[in-house]
């Protein structure tokens, strides 16, 4: 989901280093990750741990999309917008990495 807003978004000659933080930042929350699950299910048990991690999880997804910035993905070239579009967006041509 957060793919199509990062090339959006992010100006196509920074993709990579975004794309590489993102990932970092992914990776390190995986040994913690584990470490906190596997205290979790020994306090609490393995049945319970799921059901709420589930639940946080679906939470998470479904709130975050009435908020309003989201609406701004809606917009259209051309339209006048909060926001000015950034490079490479609304059919500019790029040249060399670098959007004219």
């Amino acid at each position: 989901m957060l793919g199509p807003v990062l090339f959006e978004r992010v100006p196509h000659r920074l993709l990579g280093r975004v794309n590489a933080l993102g990932d970092s930042v992914a990776g390190a929350g995986v040994p913690p990750g584990g470490l906190i699950a596997a205290a979790a299910v020994a306090s609490v048990g393995p049945v319970p741990v799921p059901l709420v991690a589930g639940a946080a999880r679906f939470l998470t997804a479904n709130l975050a999309g009435p908020r309003g910035e989201w609406s701004e993905m809606d917009r259209r070239c051309g339209s006048p917008a909060a926001v000015p579009p950034l490079e490479g967006m609304c059919g500019q041509k790029r040249s060399k990495g670098v959007a004219k």
